[in-house]
């Protein structure tokens, strides 16, 4: 059976607590990392608070996921925390990384070339954005000034956990995941797939078919995940029935198929209409 890669999701920033600003990174990031064929185990959010991020992520890695993402907290201002909370949390230094400084360079120099910057000054709140944990590899930004990193760190259980820092704006955030992060996770994942199907049943209430998910789930010891949607649970309109699980494409494409099958025969059993 193949490793099951598990990663948690850390979001820093009061904004996203206090209801300024929609975490539409978490959407994000959730659906693109379960196409890739990893699960996402945890999601956490913290406030722009040194101590509690670098609580959050040594309880994380605590809990040994294969890849912690940390996402927020990583440019001038004196609230992104996030590279000194890291460093704090796996007890290494921070150090200037001279890769980070230069990606830093040439995304200002271009700033300045197209003159949406009069002048380039690598001053110290520059500087920060490049001083990252010693061991940290930076991950170029195309599309803003602070580099995303990577960084192998152990666990307490003397286990690997990668971490992956990469800034909070979407479009940075976005542009780094397709750039980096995407194959960093299919190398991790190798043949796992993830593999979904859905159909649609009219004739019921969830509450009186809700007893088949865990009765066909159960036939297939629990390899697979059956999950109804509903509009409205009062209204006998119609139901969603997903299937979805992990695993090499042409075994588990035949199982979420297999199950399917099985609960349309269920269905048709109770006099349900397969739309």
């Amino acid at each position: 059976m193949l490793k099951n890669v598990t990663v948690e999701l850390i979001f820093t920033g009061n904004e996203l607590l206090n209801g300024r600003i929609l975490n539409t990174n978490s959407r994000y990031l959730c659906k693109k990392i379960s196409n890739l064929g990893a699960s996402v185990i945890r999601i956490i959010t913290v406030p722009d608070d040194l101590e509690l991020i670098s609580y959050n992520i040594k309880n994380s890695i605590n809990n040994i996921p294969s890849i912690l993402i940390i996402s927020g907290g990583m440019g001038t201002s004196f609230d992104d925390m996030t590279l000194e909370a890291v460093s704090n949390a796996i007890k290494k230094p921070l150090l200037m990384n001279e890769k980070a400084l230069e990606y830093i360079k040439i995304n200002y120099e271009f700033l300045k070339k197209i003159k949406l910057l009069k002048d380039f000054k690598l001053d110290d709140y520059k500087k920060k954005m490049a001083t990252l944990p010693e061991g940290s590899i930076p991950l170029y930004n195309a599309m803003g000034a602070a580099p995303g990193i990577m960084l192998e760190c152990k666990t307490p259980q003397n286990a690997e956990t990668l971490i992956l820092c990469l800034p909070g704006v979407p479009s940075e955030l976005k542009s780094l995941f397709r750039t980096h992060i995407v194959r960093i996770i299919k190398e991790k994942v190798g043949g796992n797939k993830y593999i979904k199907e859905s159909f649609f049943v009219e004739g019921f209430i969830e509450s009186e078919i809700t007893f088949l998910s865990e009765k066909i789930m159960s036939e297939f010891n629990n390899e697979i995940w059956i999950k109804t949607f509903v509009k409205s649970p009062h209204i006998r309109k119609a139901i969603e029935f997903e299937v979805s699980s992990r695993g090499l494409e042409i075994p588990t494409k035949e199982k979420v198929k297999n199950t399917i099958r099985r609960l349309k025969e269920e269905i048709k059993k109770r006099n349900g209409k397969i739309l």
